[in-house]
């Protein structure tokens, strides 16, 4: 989620050359507790809250975040369906799951290479699930676009003129998962966002397997095969079909400071199964 202070409407683009601070779009919607079937302890009603802001005429930034803690650790896929939330519909784009390994209010984001006024005109609605495969357990759900009455707030969004970009291999690790015995490959890629923060993309190769099953991305201390700990909690991937093929974050560190880092990104089967990596690849300084 990016900065959402209030922003002065008169405000005019400032540029310094290297970056430009501008007004853009948000809006946000509510996700209401579904029928969970016992899924969460203690009886929790999960209820969430999605932020979409335009980042410039052709993407959008979409942040789904628990409003409650959790105390599970799992993975949370999340998808805009068609129709409304009473009437329900197939799949039309799969979001960032929400990777609750820390058994907090949890989080994710996804960039749409879509504007937003095209997702506010949408006939849609989200759904947040206890896990991949089934998809029958709604944790949430909640009416997005023209089937929800939301009006667009403003916010103050700085962004570098010329945004750095750095892309690296992730190459399949072979392993004893059934599912993926030869791994998942694919690149990592890093842009700048802000001056403070950037965001990672995790994209799958076209031929990487479907796992039916979600699986946490982080990014590591060191080199691929030296271990290291984890540095940063990046978007988790989503194996269903019909999931997205990429899973994004925003890690609060300058662009620089990530490209100079001595780190890998590591894919693993599960939150329970860390040691088994699918797919992995060195970056920023490690990186050849």
């Amino acid at each position: 989620m990016l900065a959402t202070g209030c922003a002065d409407s008169t405000l005019a683009p400032i540029e310094d050359g290297s970056s430009q601070t501008e007004l853009r779009e948000q809006v946000r919607y509510a996700l209401d507790a579904g029928p969970n079937q016992g899924a969460v302890p203690d009886s929790i009603d999960v209820t969430a809250e999605v932020l979409m802001q335009s980042l410039d005429s052709a993407r959008t930034l979409v942040t789904v975040a628990l409003d409650d803690t959790i105390d599970v650790e799992a993975i949370y896929p999340v998808h805009i369906r068609a129709n409304s939330a009473d009437t329900t519909g197939p799949i039309l784009q799969g979001l960032g799951a929400i990777d609750n390994a820390a058994r907090r209010a949890g989080r994710s984001v996804h960039l749409l290479p879509r504007p937003l006024d095209s997702l506010r005109v949408l006939d849609a609605h989200i759904t947040l699930h206890e896990q991949v495969m089934p998809l029958d357990t709604v944790l949430a759900q909640g009416d997005i676009g023209a089937n929800a009455s939301v009006q667009p707030t403003l916010f103050q969004l700085e962004r570098p003129a010329a945004p750095d970009t750095a892309t690296y291999p992730l190459a399949p690790v072979p392993n004893s998962r059934p599912e993926a015995p030869s791994g998942i490959g694919g690149t990592i890629r890093f842009e700048a966002l802000t001056p403070t923060m950037t965001l990672v993309e995790v994209r799958r190769a076209a031929n990487a397997p479907v796992t039916n099953q979600a699986h946490p991305v982080h990014l590591r201390e060191g080199a691929v095969g030296g271990g290291g700990r984890i540095a940063f909690y990046l978007g988790a991937l989503d194996g269903h079909p019909q999931g997205a093929r990429s899973s994004w974050a925003v890690v609060p560190r300058p662009f620089e400071e990530l490209a100079a880092f001595g780190g890998h990104v590591r894919v693993s089967w599960s939150n329970t199964a860390l040691e088994t990596a699918l797919g992995q690849g060195n970056v920023g300084a490690n990186a050849p």
